[in-house]
């Protein structure tokens, strides 16, 4: 299994990604939207699709890896999301990957190294950092 197919399991009452081969590199758009999963690791080099995980009301815990590519709307609308964790490779995304800021607002841990923000991201949570 390399990837999860275009709204694989969307809509369903999953409440943890189930157990996937370290073959797998990427997550197609909409894979996991509008499930109950809590929790997201995902590993280096992978590729998450467009809403891969939208509005995902009880998703909390986002951990990158390294040099992952995260499609627009991936986080949107996931209003529990309290903390993200980037791996010290620097991923690429969207400006609206985590929705226009609504995510990042209740993010209470963000854990990004030193030096790998893409502007982008400065972009969407500038407003929202402590000063």
């Amino acid at each position: 299994l390399t990837y999860v197919g275009k709204y694989a399991f969307s809509g369903t009452a999953i409440t943890a990604i189930p157990a996937l081969d370290d073959s797998l590199n990427s997550i197609s758009d909409y894979a996991f939207s509008h499930t109950k999963i809590t929790s997201v690791n995902i590993k280096d080099g992978m590729t998450i699709g467009e809403g891969a995980f939208t509005e995902c009301k009880n998703l909390a815990t986002v951990v990158i890896g390294n040099n992952v590519t995260i499609g627009k709307g991936a986080f949107m609308g996931c209003a529990a999301l309290e903390t993200v964790e980037f791996g010290p490779g620097a991923p690429t995304f969207e400006k609206s990957s985590f929705g226009w800021g609504e995510s990042l607002i209740c993010m209470k841990k963000r854990m990004i190294p030193e030096g790998i923000i893409p502007m982008l991201f400065v972009e969407i949570i500038s407003d929202y950092l402590p000063k």
